[in-house]
């Protein structure tokens, strides 16, 4: 008969029995010395026991566990097959302690590992989904992303490029290309001289000045023709002549890249406008002698204030009126010259203020306090005298340089209002547009192709009128001159 604590007879089998029993300290010493010779030879079965030792700790942390040789760290799966097979090895039917092991026991042994498969194979599946969707939704914002960054540059491309006559656009007159004449008194001669170019209006020699962007002046000389517009028997309107463009088409408008543009509001986008006729527009904005005078005509419409501005003096220009205001001093005018007044459209005031020039504004690059009426703390370009004051109040008439066609205060002093309505996105509301800047605006504001607006009905702080923004006329059938287009 085989003995069991003879290692040389007993086989792996055998060995298999003994191993619950000397894993819980309950195998005798004979047992366990048959035991440890045989896994001296057999490491199937020293590592069969090492798991024993394993599952007893887990189960019951009061039974010591013999230290073993460190190993590497096995893989979670292969824990997990280490304890079924040590679940599943134990022989039920031994004794246990001397007893046999309870049914019970054994049952709930193998619900609490189901219940340990159950759960991380559940975890793992949850995580393995959200690493799913977390993917799928990066790769869903990543294509949206791409979407929209092709549809901007799209959009940008369109805004850099407007759709525009095909035409050439006519190369513009320089201010350096003008003839040089002598410099004269800026004061229209009370007997003009004719000019031969343009029959029946006189001549006037005046100086205008060329910037670059450090403000840098340079003094032009030009040539301009005009009559003057007799209003009772004091006052006279010094109208400019305004020479329409070549084949009666301009471009007005800034490019997207202008400094200090105002790109969130998009309405200065370039586009080409009619002009077919030559016109004439005030040298200045209407002042309050003239505004006086013309308020004591006879009414048409509605009454007018004789004294409506803010700032008092008889050269400044007249301000704090309302739009149907300025209409309704248009209409007197036009019924007392028998010609026809009437504010200037915003592409004529456009066109006009520009000078033929191609710049931000009518002088160059840029404005300076000694070229025109605003805020000088906040200047076009860094001049590095942010700290300063500017004006408090309106300016004299006619105070700083003209323009290339003879114009003044087309920047700064008081915005100045136009016929057409400023259309607002997104309002229902009549909104009359206003041009040119004011003395306390910014330099940028008072670019040639900047657009304001102000309400009909209560417009700023619920007021239709402001004492920064006055008008000046035009009229497009005051003289007969076929030689003058």
């Amino acid at each position: 008969m085989k003995e069991k604590n003879d290692p040389n007879k007993m086989n792996c089998r055998e060995i298999a029995a003994l191993l619950p029993w000397c894993a819980n300290n309950t195998a005798t010493p004979e047992e366990r010395v048959s035991v440890e010779r045989h896994m001296d030879v057999c490491g199937a079965c020293r590592r069969k026991s090492e798991r024993w030792q394993s599952l007893a700790a887990m189960f019951n942390p009061s039974f010591p566990v013999e230290p073993v040789a460190a190993e590497p760290s096995p893989s979670f799966w292969g824990r997990l097959k280490g304890k079924v097979a040590a679940i599943m090895l134990p022989p039920w039917d031994q004794p246990f302690n001397g007893r046999r092991q309870p049914a019970w026991q054994s049952l709930v042994q193998v619900a609490l590992l189901i219940l340990f498969l159950a759960a991380t194979s559940l975890a793992a599946y949850q995580r393995h989904q959200a690493q799913e969707q977390a993917k799928a939704h990066k790769n869903e914002v990543d294509r949206l992303n791409a979407t929209i960054a092709e549809q901007k540059k799209l959009l940008d491309a369109k805004k850099e490029e407007p759709k525009i006559d095909p035409t050439p656009l006519p190369t513009p007159i320089t201010l350096a290309s003008l003839p040089a004449r002598p410099v004269v008194n800026n004061t229209p001669p009370s007997e003009p001289a004719p000019s031969p170019a343009l029959p029946g209006l006189a001549i006037l020699r005046l100086e205008t000045v060329r910037t670059d962007k450090n403000g840098r002046e340079r003094p032009i000389p030009i040539t301009i023709s005009y009559f003057l517009q007799k209003v009772g028997n004091a006052e006279s309107l010094t109208m400019v002549y305004i020479p329409r463009p070549d084949e009666g088409k301009t471009i007005i408008g800034s490019p997207a890249n202008e400094h200090k543009r105002d790109n969130a509001q998009q309405d200065e986008t370039q586009h080409w406008i009619s002009i077919q006729k030559h016109f004439f527009m005030s040298q200045t904005e209407i002042t309050q002698a003239l505004w006086r005078l013309v308020a004591s005509l006879p009414k048409v419409s509605i009454d007018l204030t004789p004294s409506p501005s803010k700032f008092s003096g008889e050269n400044l220009p007249v301000e704090s009126i309302r739009w149907e205001e300025a209409v309704e001093f248009c209409n007197r005018l036009s019924r007392a010259t028998s010609k026809t007044y009437r504010l200037p459209t915003e592409a004529e005031w456009e066109y006009a203020s520009r000078g033929n020039a191609i710049t931000p504004f009518s002088y160059g690059e840029t404005i300076t306090p000694s070229l025109a009426s605003y805020n000088w703390s906040h200047p076009y370009y860094d001049d590095g005298l942010m700290k300063r004051r500017g004006p408090k109040t309106t300016s004299v008439v006619g105070s700083f340089p003209a323009n290339p066609y003879g114009l003044y205060d087309m920047h700064g002093n008081v915005g100045e209002f136009c016929l057409d309505n400023y259309v607002l996105r997104n309002s229902v509301e009549v909104l009359h547009a206003v041009r040119g800047g004011a003395f306390n605006t910014t330099a940028a504001e008072c670019r040639s192709a900047d657009r304001g607006w102000l309400k009909q009905k209560g417009g700023f702080k619920g007021k239709d009128h402001r004492e920064d923004v006055g008008f000046r006329v035009v009229c497009s059938d005051c003289w007969d001159l076929p030689q003058a287009r």
